[in-house]
């Protein structure tokens, strides 16, 4: 099953010790994958926080999601953009999640969000 309901596109740079392009495209696909599932996998330690697999999204960070969403689609209306549609923000959520999770932790906080976001802003420049 799909993790993330979009489409996801990484860039990468020159990798030392990879032959080809196509191997180097693998490589790192294989890498992310194992990453990604990494991060779906609950742990075996049963003293860890996340070994039930769910990331806790606090009211005050889900506050400043909504807020973030609406200033962000009053921005791009003002600079005649584009606006963050519905799938943005499940994605902005989700990568909230995989930082939270990269943490070992079960409960996301407003680093993760701002982490997430930085993350997600960067990939959008990268494309444009």
């Amino acid at each position: 099953s799909k993790l993330l309901p979009c489409t996801v596109t990484v860039r990468v740079g020159d990798l030392a010790g990879v032959g080809s392009a196509g191997e180097a495209s693998q490589t790192i696909i294989e890498t992310i994958r194992l990453y990604l599932l990494h991060c779906r996998t609950p742990q075996n330690n049963s003293s860890s926080s996340t070994a039930n697999n769910n990331i806790a999204l606090p009211r005050d960070l889900l506050e400043t999601a909504k807020t973030t969403f609406v200033n962000r689609r009053v921005q791009a209306r003002s600079t005649n953009q584009s606006e963050p549609s519905e799938n943005d923000f499940h994605r902005w959520l989700t990568l909230t999640r995989l930082q939270t999770r990269s943490r070992h932790a079960s409960t996301a906080s407003l680093d993760d969000w701002n982490a997430a976001l930085r993350l997600d802003d960067s990939c959008v420049e990268s494309e444009a």
